[in-house]
């Protein structure tokens, strides 16, 4: 966030082009929900698998979740179930779409960093956070110490299932 630098004293110009940056619209890769990032910095709305899929033992080595089983025509319970084409597009897939929460990654290039962002390079816009979404105090991300920050994903814990 080189050029972005929205600190607390910053000119009126650059807080407009920090906030210009922050309300645009941006389409998520993961979920496909629309967000901008004002809303998005910290609130963890998307979910992801951190780990990779075992072909072999058929499960997630993140969580070791498993394939959900579909009840379609062509499966065990297919008999006992009417369904229209319609139905049909409305079926759940066969995978979660994960086990850790995380903020929405845009589909397109984006000059918010995507693994935390400083606290003090958006000084200026935090009071109009509450205004788009949750106030600051009360987002999942946000980390204090000497340096606080916004965290833009859950941390993985070291536990993975085999």
């Amino acid at each position: 966030m080189a050029n972005l630098q929205g600190g607390l004293y910053s000119s009126n110009a650059q807080v407009r082009r920090v906030l210009k940056v922050f309300l645009q619209v941006h389409e998520c890769k993961v979920c496909g929900r629309f967000f901008t990032e004002i809303e998005n910095l910290g609130s963890w709305k998307c979910t992801y698998h951190p780990g990779t899929w075992d072909y072999v033992k058929r499960h997630w080595t993140c969580c070791g979740e498993t394939e959900r089983k579909n009840i379609g025509p062509n499966s065990y319970l297919g008999r006992y179930f009417q369904m229209n084409p319609q139905e049909r597009l409305n079926m759940p897939g066969p995978h979660s779409k994960g086990c850790m929460r995380c903020d929405c990654v845009s589909k397109y290039k984006n000059p918010v960093p995507q693994s935390a962002v400083a606290l003090e390079d958006i000084a200026s816009i935090i009071p109009q956070m509450s205004a788009h979404g949750k106030p600051l105090q009360e987002r999942h991300g946000i980390e204090k110490g000497r340096k606080p920050k916004i965290v833009r994903q859950e941390c993985c814990p070291e536990i993975f299932f085999e």
